[in-house]
């Protein structure tokens, strides 16, 4: 089911002082926005590659009922911030955090089950997206993410910015020796 971004990254997992360190880079902030756009072009393309969440993120995920487990795309999973349904009469309600339990012990996955005797609540029969889980994903800072997804993106800055070029449709050049650490993190759907 569809997950969108409901509230964007505020900080990217590599500085703009760290993209300069990895392109040996002097003081010149002539072009810092280029950089930055770098920055979060080579984080989108990890994310892309991996399906997961770099940056901390609040993400949306709809479904059209309530399945047995909900799991949560594009992890890690940090917490859901509410579960929302439209019930059998297509009125919106906001489950209790006390009626959920989020199971995100793993990196590769997380996902929301019913407390311990209890089941999801009906939803409003024949309609579409009327499950809507709300949740923050990525990890909660730059520094918390790992070393090695930094330096995928921060070798991708570097080879970008220097292989530049003022055509149009320019190339992005791919870092082929860095792929195994996206082949790491990559998710499977089981």
């Amino acid at each position: 089911m569809p997950v969108k971004v409901i509230t964007a990254p505020t900080e990217y997992p590599v500085t703009l002082a760290e993209a300069k360190t990895y392109m040996r880079a002097t003081s010149d902030t002539s072009e810092d926005a280029w950089i930055q756009r770098f920055i979060a072009a080579a984080t989108q393309l990890f994310e892309g590659e991996t399906g997961i969440t770099v940056s901390s993120s609040v993400l949306e995920k709809t479904l059209d009922n309530f399945p047995s487990a909900i799991e949560l795309d594009r992890p890690p999973v940090a917490s859901v911030s509410s579960i929302k349904y439209d019930d059998i009469d297509g009125a919106e309600q906001t489950l209790s955090a006390l009626d959920y339990v989020l199971d995100n012990s793993s990196d590769k996955r997380g996902w929301v089950v019913p407390v311990v005797g209890s089941v999801w609540p009906d939803t409003y029969a024949g309609s579409i997206n009327t499950v809507r889980v709300r949740y923050v994903a990525g990890w909660s800072s730059a520094s918390a993410v790992p070393d090695n997804i930094k330096l995928w993106i921060g070798a991708h800055v570097a080879s970008w910015f220097e292989n530049r070029s003022s055509d149009t449709e320019q190339k992005l050049i791919r870092q082929p020796a860095l792929d195994g650490i996206v082949k790491s993190y990559r998710l499977y759907k089981l």
